[in-house]
């Protein structure tokens, strides 16, 4: 089995950072962003696999966390 995306999510307490973790590597990016986006206290990046590249996405506040 072959992962396409990888992510990495930050929420308030880590059992619901590792579900919507979980729910994101077999939804849809788009979907699994809009999701993501319409919970409180929780965002997300993603790394996509394209080609011989990647696609990073990033939920609508994750800038906070990156430097």
């Amino acid at each position: 089995f072959y992962f396409y995306y990888h992510n990495t999510v930050i929420a308030s307490d880590c059992i619901d950072a590792d579900a919507i973790a979980t729910i994101l590597n077999i939804i849809d990016v788009q979907d699994g962003l809009d999701m993501v986006n319409s919970l409180d206290d929780v965002e997300c990046f993603i790394v996509e696999r394209s080609g011989e590249g990647f696609r990073y996405y990033y939920s609508n506040n994750m800038s906070k966390y990156i430097n």
